[in-house]
């Protein structure tokens, strides 16, 4: 084996062992479309998702993240009452907020 040969083999050596040591690289070698379908769109709307709250709450993730908490717990709510058919009540507190943050 000639010297360009061999650095040529080390090379590639080199490359399969930092991308996992003949791991599939490709996202399609790794998921069936489907799945493949579904963690682009997850990340493509948690993507869009992050930016507007950062837009919305200029820039104060903080704030982004207590609305969320509060928005979730008052939609769990929600579902709660709606599947017991009573009147929902709403009721959130700083306590709870902290604990969920």
């Amino acid at each position: 084996m000639d010297k360009n040969t061999a650095l040529k083999a080390g090379s590639n050596q080199n490359k399969s062992s930092f991308l996992g040591g003949g791991m599939p690289t490709s996202l399609r070698a790794s998921y069936d479309a489907d799945e493949l379908a579904q963690k682009l769109g997850f990340v493509s709307f948690s993507t869009d998702f992050l930016i507007r709250c950062y837009r919305v709450f200029d820039g104060d993730i903080k704030s982004a993240i207590i609305f969320n908490v509060i928005s979730l717990w008052a939609l769990r709510q929600r579902e709660e009452t709606e599947a017991s058919q009573e009147v929902a009540g709403f009721s959130c507190n700083n306590h709870s907020i902290s604990i969920a943050t």
